[in-house]
């Protein structure tokens, strides 16, 4: 058994059932928090459904994978939990098992599927496909100005229809990428005769979803979030919301936090195990002003350091 001896919040958050949206500051001990609430569910071994931990980066994964076995609370193979990035979770339960509409091809992950470039025209300069817009082939201006990339308007135009072409053809021999992905798995949860079908196997399936680090969701990520919890399935959302680093995939801030309050039981952990008061003080100084109101407070073997921090402007 753990010798963890949580704070107050810490214990709230372990023994709390329903769905809930948590905000943890930085060094909040998020892990530890996990691995406890998973022991919680399985201690007396009677549950015969799983845990699905899921997180958006494969280092975050692993750490809590290392941990959850460490403890004996995961066993290989994991079934009937599952633990791994929120991209391999849709594509477990809400895109391979279907296929692809419109193929009978079988569907294949190919993540640097954007990478493949475009050549219109003999002569043409090689073009990668995430440079245009997957709806229309149009350039995104932000990643041609990036590439020095501003063809005229009827080389632009055999551009984007070479792009749209190339990525049919890819969707027609079941070649998708992670956003491919989450687009099939979106419109399957909104589809209502599927939907109907997938959520009770699902809820049969897992007794509580956690997902980690959801400040790197984006917008499409959160609906199908609010789907799994709709579902009945107990839903925990643990995240900083002024901590996002995917903004380049869409990450959201302004979203999340209108997600938020969605949530019946907003929960929070303010304890930062890993910073001194000083450090605790600039990451609150930092956010938004109508986020300032409970600052994060130093709990670990730094909490007596009283080394200054200073933030200057240039």
């Amino acid at each position: 058994m753990s010798d963890f001896q949580p704070t107050e919040q810490q214990a709230t958050i372990i023994g709390h059932g329903p769905s809930a949206f948590i905000s943890a500051c930085p060094g909040a001990g998020k892990t530890k928090v996990m691995v406890e609430r998973a022991r919680q569910l399985l201690k007396d071994g009677k549950n015969d459904r799983g845990i699905a931990f899921l997180s958006f980066t494969n280092a975050a994964v692993s750490e809590l994978e290392v941990r959850l076995r460490a403890e004996h609370l995961l066993v290989s193979p994991p079934f009937p939990h599952f633990i791994g990035t929120f991209d391999s979770f849709l594509w477990q339960f809400l895109v391979a098992p279907f296929g692809v509409d419109g193929t009978d091809k079988p569907a294949r992950l190919i993540p640097d599927k954007d990478s493949r470039t475009i050549i219109p025209f003999q002569g043409a300069r090689p073009i990668p496909l995430k440079v245009f817009d997957r709806n229309t082939g149009a350039i995104v201006e932000r990643l041609g100005r990036e590439l020095g990339f501003n063809p005229p308007g009827q080389q632009a135009r055999a551009y984007a229809t070479a792009a749209m072409q190339a990525r049919a053809s890819a969707i027609e021999r079941g070649e998708l990428d992670f956003e491919d992905a989450r687009t099939i798995a979106l419109s399957r949860c909104n589809d209502a005769a599927i939907s109907a079908r997938l959520r009770p196997a699902l809820a049969a399936r897992f007794h509580e979803v956690i997902v980690d680090e959801a400040q790197d969701c984006n917008p499409a990520d959160l609906d199908i979030i609010k789907w799994l919890r709709d579902a009945g399935i107990p839903t925990k959302l643990i995240c900083d919301p002024h901590q996002s680093i995917y903004e380049f995939r869409g990450g959201v801030t302004e979203q999340l936090v209108a997600f938020k309050e969605t949530f019946e039981h907003p929960l929070s952990m303010h304890g930062n195990f890993r910073s001194t008061p000083n450090i605790c003080k600039a990451i609150t100084a930092l956010r938004p002003l109508n986020a300032r109101d409970n600052p994060d407070q130093a709990l670990g073997k730094y909490r007596n350091d009283e080394t200054p921090v200073y933030i200057l402007s240039y």
